[in-house]
């Protein structure tokens, strides 16, 4: 089972603390924001 999240871009202290806790980032594609050009970013996890 995996666990997955998503960071906005730039969320350096969020991308810090999930790394932190064992999360890495995925290949997946995040949904696109407001903007219409940037995507989220998506951080998944092994649960064991």
């Amino acid at each position: 089972t995996t666990l997955k999240l998503a960071v906005i871009p730039g969320n350096e202290s969020a991308i810090a603390l999930y790394q932190r806790n064992g999360f890495i980032i995925a290949e997946e594609l995040g949904d696109l924001l407001a903007d219409g050009v940037t995507r989220e970013r998506v951080m998944a996890k092994a649960l064991r």
